[in-house]
């Protein structure tokens, strides 16, 4: 596999765990179509070669939505539940998570039911040469 493709399905990986799917909380990648209540949208941002041709670096952003007018609340939650699976976590024997950000950003453009919230949170993919 590419180095593309074993970073997505590194990531991915994550949230096909049997702990993930205890959380209930829906996992779409970026570019799918999604009519939950609740769910998160994941966008993989590789943005340049690091240790090697095959390593990667980069950002990994979730898009965080919630019902709106509920308050903040329960996207920090899915937030925390995120820093739970992700901080400083390495997966694959390759990918090597960093430090979080959280930011709130109001209610959704395409679905005024939902409230939208960014999580983002650096990568390495240490691919060997």
């Amino acid at each position: 596999m590419s180095k593309y493709q074993n970073l997505e399905a590194a990531i991915f990986s994550v949230f096909g765990t049997e702990e993930w799917v205890a959380e209930g909380i829906q996992a779409v990648p970026d570019n799918i179509s999604a009519s939950f209540d609740e769910y998160i949208r994941i966008s993989i941002i590789p943005s340049g070669s690091a240790l090697n041709t095959n390593s990667l670096n980069g950002i990994l952003i979730i898009s965080i939505f919630t019902a709106s007018n509920t308050g903040p609340r329960r996207a920090a939650v899915i937030a925390d539940a995120l820093d739970k699976y992700l901080v400083y976590k390495t997966f694959a024997q390759a990918v090597q998570f960093g430090q979080s950000t959280f930011q709130p950003e109001g209610i959704d453009k395409d679905d005024i039911t939902l409230y939208a919230s960014s999580y983002t949170i650096t990568f390495n993919l240490f691919g060997e040469q």
